[in-house]
């Protein structure tokens, strides 16, 4: 069949083409026909995906309300941990003031238990009020009674020593005020209580002005508050001590 095909051209010379030639055309236009396929397809195939906001950019008005949102995030953020902190704050200074006033509070309370006759011959007890309180007590054990002053003063609980001392021997002037605790705001109720005798525990004070000759046990209570514009509520630190050298069974 090809040799036919061949001869026929040679004998006419009408056909220049020879069989090779026409699978060379058939697949050229296989080819042609396939990208046209293929890019009809792409097209086609992008058509579909292609979302109606593809290529559209972020209106000012999109941008700010983003910005918006982030800062308004970040605002509540931060006022949380403020407040965290702040509240961490206000509860190490109210515990801070409280540990020193227990330590003072203990110190206080065992100058008072051993409250004795002074070294010039005076009752232990000089002076008992409702923010004031002077006695006699070997407070650095030197076999000599200091005469010991309390009292409340802008918040502080205030300390005043004055010694026997001399020729002839006798008390000196008070000494500087020591504060020994910090931000009581015992406005109303009395650091000192006093009880005679017959205290069992749900006895009635003294009355003001008291009788020191009655003294036997003093309640001392204390109201710390670091700030008493802000929470949390006033520290209440209360201790009862009884004074040694005036039980009347000794």
């Amino acid at each position: 069949m090809i040799k036919d095909f061949k001869k026929e051209k040679s004998q006419t010379g009408l056909f220049d083409f020879t069989p090779t030639s026409i699978l060379m055309d058939v697949n050229k236009n296989v080819i042609i026909n396939n990208n046209k396929t293929s890019n009809i397809d792409m097209n086609e195939n992008s058509k579909i995906g292609m979302s109606p906001l593809r290529g559209r950019g972020f209106t000012m008005m999109e941008v700010l309300l983003g910005l918006f949102i982030v800062s308004l995030i970040g605002l509540v953020i931060f006022e949380f941990q403020f407040n965290i902190f702040k509240i961490e704050s206000i509860l190490n200074g109210s515990l801070d003031a409280s540990y020193e006033s227990s330590k003072a509070v203990k110190v206080l309370a065992k100058e008072i238990r051993e409250a004795n006759i002074g070294n010039d011959g005076s009752f232990p007890v000089l002076t008992a009020t409702d923010d004031e309180f002077v006695f006699f007590s070997d407070i650095n054990n030197d076999g000599l009674r200091e005469k010991i002053r309390y009292v409340l003063s802008d918040r502080y609980l205030k300390k005043q020593i004055s010694k026997f001392e001399g020729t002839p021997p006798s008390y000196t002037e008070y000494g500087e005020p020591k504060n020994v605790i910090n931000y009581l705001v015992n406005d109303i109720q009395p650091v000192f209580i006093y009880y005679d005798s017959s205290y069992d525990g749900s006895s009635a004070p003294l009355l003001s002005p008291v009788n020191i000759l009655q003294i036997r046990l003093v309640k001392i209570i204390l109201e710390i508050d670091k700030d008493d514009a802000k929470a949390p509520a006033p520290i209440r630190a209360e201790t009862n001590v009884m004074i040694r050298n005036l039980k009347d069974n000794r």
